[in-house]
C-alpha cells in the first residue's frame, strides 16, 4: 500500500506550474502542439513529469524518465529561467542535470536498469504508474491524442475463438456425401468421373466456406475500427488522417475565419492577416497556437506559409498508425480453407499421373478454384477494408453533421455556403476550387499509409543542463543522475 508523500518537497512541486500566468502561448500549449498531445494528454504528461523530479530528488541513485516525461523535461529545459531559478532553486531547492546516454550496449543496459528501478520506486511513492505514460521496459508507446479512453492497442482477433470451426464443418459435407452416396470413406478410392463430382462439390463448399469466415473477418474489421472512430476524433484529426496535409491547411483556414480570428487580405490573393490568435484552453485547431507563436497581431501570412506551419505540426496520429498497420498485415489463416481444398486436388493429379490417366479436366477445376480464391481474398484483404472501411465509417458516421467543417472536410464546401459567410468570398476559390473528392472514391490515400511520425526519443541528438534541447535525444536518454 502506497502514501502520496506529505513532505515539504513534495508540496512544493505539486504547486509549482510551468506556465506562466498571463502567457499567451503557455508552456503546455507549446508542448501539446509540438508533441501533438490533447490538453488533457498534456497536464497528466505535467503531472507525472513532476512526480520524477520529486523521484529524482529523493533517490540516492536518481531516476530515469518515461518517453512522454522526457520530452516534458526537454521543453522545459529551454525556459532556462523557468527551469532552473523558479522549479530547482526556488521548488526543488537543488539542481536537476539532465544526463543523456552515451551509447552503447552497456549504457542501454545501465539505464535500461535505472529505468526499471524507477518504476518500482514510482510505486513505492505513487502507486501504479500510468501505462500510457510509464511503459513497461520493452512495451511499445502508444499515446491516445484523441481522448484519454481505451484504445486497442494490437491487432484485433480477426475469426474469435472458433474461427475454423463452422468452416471446416463446411467442408465435411463433400466427404459425407462421398460415404453415404458412393459408399467410400476415402474419396481417393473413386474412380474419374465419380472424383470429379466430388471435387467439383469440394470446390463449392471450399468457397463458401472461405466465404463465411471472410465476412466474419469483415465485422471484426468493422467493429475495430468503429472502436478507433468513436473515441471522440476531432474534424482537424480526421482530416489529416484521411485526406492529407492539403485539405487540412484549407480547412484550419476556414475554421479561422469563420471564427473572426484572421481576416481575408482584399489587396493580395490567398493572403490572410491575423486579427486575434489568442488559443482556447481546449484548441483543437492545429494552425491556431502555431501562428499566434509566428505573427502578432495586423501580421499578414499566405496560404502557404500556413501550410508549411500546419505541415510540420505533429498532429494526432494514434489512429493513423493504429490502421496502417492493420493495413499492412498478413492473413496467413484465410489460406488454411483453399489450401485444403488445394491439396486434395493435387494429391489425386499426383495419383492420376501415376496411374497414367489424364488429369486435364481435375486441373482445370484447381485452376479455376485457384482463379476465384484470389478474387475473394483481394475483395476482403486488410488494405482494401481498412484504407476504405475507415473513411467511409467517417463520412458515414458524419453524413447528418450540418457543422460547416465536417461538411467541408468530407463533400467540399459549396459556392452557397462561402456567399453565407461574407469573410471567404475574398478567397472563395482557395475552397471551391480545391474541394476535396469524395470520400468513397478515395484516391489520395498515400498521404494517409506513407507518412507517420513519432514522438518517442530517437535520434542522436543530445541534451544539456540548462541549454536548448533539440527535437529529439538518445534512445538511451538516461535520466537525472541525482541532484547536486
Amino acid at each position: 500500500m502506497y502514501r502520496e508523500p506529505q513532505d515539504a518537497l513534495w508540496q512544493r512541486i505539486k504547486d509549482y506550474s510551468p506556465d506562466e500566468p498571463g502567457a499567451a502561448y503557455s508552456f503546455s500549449q507549446k508542448l501539446a502542439v509540438q508533441q501533438g498531445w490533447s490538453a488533457a494528454y498534456t497536464q497528466r504528461a505535467i503531472e507525472e513529469y513532476k512526480k520524477f523530479m520529486y523521484l529524482c530528488c529523493v533517490l540516492p541513485a536518481g531516476a530515469s524518465p518515461s518517453p512522454a516525461t522526457d520530452e516534458v523535461w526537454h521543453l522545459h529545459l529551454t525556459y532556462t529561467k523557468s527551469y532552473w531559478e523558479d522549479f530547482c532553486r526556488n521548488t526543488l531547492q537543488q539542481d536537476i542535470h539532465h544526463n543523456p546516454s552515451k551509447g552503447g550496449s552497456e549504457e542501454k543496459e545501465k539505464y535500461a536498469s535505472l529505468y526499471q528501478d524507477t518504476l518500482v520506486n514510482y510505486r513505492n511513492y505513487f502507486g501504479d504508474p500510468p501505462a500510457d505514460i510509464w511503459p513497461q521496459p520493452g512495451m511499445p508507446v502508444i499515446i491516445n491524442h484523441i481522448t484519454q479512453t481505451e484504445i486497442p492497442q494490437s491487432r484485433p482477433e480477426l475469426y474469435g475463438q472458433k474461427k475454423f470451426f463452422l468452416p471446416l464443418l463446411i467442408l465435411l459435407v463433400p466427404f459425407v456425401t462421398c460415404y453415404f452416396a458412393d459408399g467410400e470413406a476415402n474419396p481417393y478410392d473413386l474412380k474419374g468421373p465419380q472424383f470429379l463430382g466430388f471435387y467439383l462439390m469440394l470446390v463449392v463448399a471450399g468457397i463458401i466456406a472461405l466465404v463465411v469466415q471472410l465476412f466474419h473477418k469483415k465485422k471484426r474489421i468493422d467493429d475495430y475500427i468503429d472502436s478507433l472512430l468513436g473515441n471522440g476524433l476531432s474534424v482537424f484529426t480526421a482530416t489529416k488522417c484521411f485526406y492529407g496535409n492539403d485539405r487540412l491547411v484549407r480547412l484550419c483556414l476556414l475554421d479561422l475565419l469563420t471564427r473572426d480570428k484572421i481576416i481575408a487580405n482584399e489587396n493580395r490573393e490567398e493572403s490572410f492577416r491575423v486579427k486575434d490568435l489568442r488559443p482556447d484552453a481546449n484548441e483543437q485547431n492545429p494552425l491556431m497556437p502555431v501562428l499566434a507563436n509566428q505573427y502578432l497581431a495586423g501580421s499578414e501570412f499566405t496560404f502557404y506559409e500556413a501550410a508549411t506551419l500546419c505541415i510540420d505540426d505533429p498532429l494526432p496520429d494514434l489512429l493513423k498508425t493504429s490502421l496502417s498497420e492493420l493495413s499492412l498485415s498478413r492473413d496467413f489463416y484465410c489460406l488454411l480453407v483453399p489450401a485444403i481444398v488445394l491439396l486434395m486436388g493435387l494429391g489425386r493429379i499426383i495419383q492420376g499421373l501415376y496411374h497414367q490417366k489424364p488429369v486435364t479436366l481435375l486441373a482445370m477445376e484447381c485452376i479455376g478454384f485457384l482463379v476465384v480464391v484470389k478474387i475473394i481474398i483481394d475483395a476482403f484483404s486488410f488494405k482494401n477494408r481498412i484504407m476504405n472501411t475507415a473513411v467511409r465509417k467517417w463520412a458515414h458516421n458524419n453524413r447528418d453533421n450540418k457543422d460547416m467543417l465536417t461538411d467541408y472536410s468530407i463533400n467540399g464546401l459549396p459556392e452557397t455556403a462561402l456567399a453565407a459567410v461574407p469573410a471567404l468570398l475574398v478567397v472563395s476559390s482557395l475552397f471551391t476550387h480545391a474541394a476535396p473528392v469524395d470520400p468513397y472514391m478515395h484516391s489520395d490515400s498515400s498521404s494517409f499509409w506513407d507518412s507517420s511520425s513519432t514522438n518517442s526519443c530517437s535520434g542522436g541528438s543530445s541534451c544539456s543542463s540548462g541549454s536548448s534541447c533539440g527535437s529529439s535525444c538518445s534512445s538511451g536518454c538516461g535520466g537525472c543522475g541525482g541532484s547536486d
